[in-house]
Order: structure tokens, then C-alpha cells, then sequence
């Protein structure tokens, strides 16, 4: 059911023309759950920070392979409207053109 809700997710709020990028956003995000449990079952028990926290390096690899396919996931997007001069109005393309209210920075 995960799978099946990640690909309608994806789907509708981020679409990518080949379906590498997003599987490699969704075999991240596997990896980042993975390791976030160990962190919320420590922060639930109440655990000190002393003690080793069995997710805690696999969590930083899951972070970078994330953001790694996030990145991708945006330099096709680029390479794409760049292309064709074709901009789609999904939310991947608004979340790219945001700017923040007071700086003005993307």
C-alpha cells in the first residue's frame, strides 16, 4: 500500500517524464522512514542523547541519497522546459519559481 500511495503521490505533485526519477526519490524516502523510526522510538522512550542510536548513520546516508534524487529529479526538470520551452503548471514547477515574501531569495 506504501508503493501504491507514493506512486499516486508522486504522481499528481511531482511528474517526471521517466520514471527513473522517481523511483529513485521513492527508494530514498524508504531508506529515510527506515531510519527516522529509530530516532522517534528514542525521542518516545525518552532516551539520552549519549546513548547510540542504531539509525543515525544510515538516516545521514538516506538524507544525502534524498537529496541527491531531489536534485535530479530537478536538473531534468530544467533540462526539460529548457528543451521544449514547455512549462508545466504542477507543483513541482510552482515549488521551483517560490520566492520567499521578505528576502525575495528561491
Amino acid at each position: 500500500m506504501t508503493l501504491a500511495t507514493f506512486d499516486v503521490i508522486s504522481a499528481t505533485l511531482l511528474p517526471s517524464p521517466t520514471a527513473r526519477s522517481g523511483r529513485g526519490v521513492e527508494s530514498s524516502m524508504a531508506l529515510f522512514q527506515r531510519a527516522g523510526g529509530w530516532g522517534l522510538l528514542y525521542a518516545i522512550l525518552g532516551a539520552p542523547q549519549w546513548l547510540p542510536r542504531p539509525g543515525l548513520i544510515s538516516g545521514a546516508r538516506a538524507t544525502v541519497a534524498l537529496r541527491a534524487s531531489v536534485a535530479a529529479l530537478l536538473r531534468e526538470r530544467r533540462a526539460i522546459e529548457a528543451a521544449s520551452g514547455e512549462i508545466p503548471d504542477d507543483l513541482l514547477h510552482r515549488l521551483m519559481r517560490a520566492r520567499d515574501p521578505e528576502s525575495g531569495s528561491r
